[in-house]
Formats: C-alpha cells, structure tokens, sequence
C-alpha cells in the first residue's frame, strides 16, 4: 500500500514539471521583444528594439524639396506669346466691341460654351483700352510686364494701380486700363453667372441689362 501511494506521488509530481514546458514555449512564441521585469509590484515593460515604420526617426529619408522664397522678377522677357493675342499699338483710346466686347480681330476666336475667354494683351506707353458695361461679364487682368491703370468710366478720379504680378477684377467691366509703360498682360472676360456660358452672355447683352456702382 506504501508503495503505491509511492509511485502514485511520483508520477504526478513527473507530470507538474511536464506541463510547464508548454506554456513557458508559447509565452517565448507569443513575445517578439525582451522584457524588463521590476521590482516587487512593478509590471514588465516591452523594450522595442527598431523604431516603428514611418517614424521620424527612420534613417536615410531624403530631405524636404526646397520651396522658392518669390516670383521670379525677370519673367516679363521670356514668357512665350499667348496663343491668343493683341496688340493695342495706335495712339489714342481703343475700345472693345461686340456682345462679348474684345479687341479687334479677336471675335471670331470666342467659344460660346465656355465660361470665359482669355488672351494676352500688349500695350504701349499712353494707350487707353476701354470696356464698356456688360451685366453678363466680369474682367480679370494680370500683369507680367508693365504698369497699367485701371478707371471706372463714370467714377472720376478714381483708379486702381497694377505692377508686375498684380491682378484686378473689374465686375461689370465699364472700364479703361491706361498703360503707363510697355506692358503685357492676361485678360479674362469671365461670366458672372453660375454655370453659365458665354453664349449665355451675350443674351444678357442682347436684353439690355444695366450696370452700375454706388
């Protein structure tokens, strides 16, 4: 009887230590990082061993590209023609015509389904260019050469100044750009109506509708 109980004491202390292996096993499976135990009452802590992906701090990331600080001020004499262009070269004040009111010779080049119409506009020293009203339109101008100022029609003594890199809207057009020295610029009739076309424009123009400031 002593010795069963012998063998029986035995063979379950053989089997603790046996399921120890296992757990001990998985535990190193399961944990990628080593582990720093504390003091009595203190929790282990993972120590990572690389930075995580996409850290700052990850080597050999290439440098930020370099942001220029301004406008390159020598443009003026290397910007290519528009492809759309005129030139107001006769002395004296020209005006733009046509329901859509451009610079002549440039009527013919407008699309009706689009909303706006550009083109590059060169003016020499004391030249006028004049715009009357449209309710369908506004201008948008700028300048990369030049020096131009702009005149409501019917407010007098009033301007508004451009230098190269300055830009102006002019809604309702009803105005005069003066040029003070040789200038090339962009002009832009735009319609002021959203969703709307040029073609739509020219029925604003067809109906008379009137433009004024306050």
């Amino acid at each position: 009887m002593r010795l069963a109980s012998f063998f029986l004491v035995a063979l379950t202390s053989c089997a603790g230590k046996g399921a120890a292996a296992p757990e001990s096993t998985l535990a190193g499976k399961t944990s990628a990082s080593p582990i720093v135990g504390g003091d009595g009452g203190t929790s282990a802590v993972p120590v990572a061993s690389e930075p995580p992906s996409g850290s700052a701090a990850t080597p050999h990331a290439p440098p930020p590209e370099p942001i220029a600080s301004a406008l390159p001020i020598d443009l003026g004499t290397k910007v290519p023609p528009f492809p759309r262009r005129a030139v107001l070269s006769d002395k004296g004040s020209t005006s733009a015509r046509g329901a859509i009111p451009v610079p002549e010779g440039l009527a013919s080049q407008i699309d009706p389904t689009l909303p706006f119409f550009a083109w590059e506009q060169v003016l020499l020293p004391r030249r006028v260019l004049t715009f009357p009203k449209h309710a369908g339109l506004d201008l948008y101008v700028v300048l990369f050469d030049g020096e131009v100022s702009i005149k409501g029609d019917d407010i007098a003594g009033k301007q508004k100044r451009l230098w190269r890199w300055n830009a102006a809207r002019v809604p309702g057009l009803g105005a005069m750009v003066e040029c003070k020295e040789p200038t090339r610029a962009i002009f832009v009739l735009v319609t002021n109506t959203p969703g709307g076309s040029l073609g739509d424009a020219r029925q604003v123009a067809a109906q008379g509708q009137k433009v004024g400031w306050t």
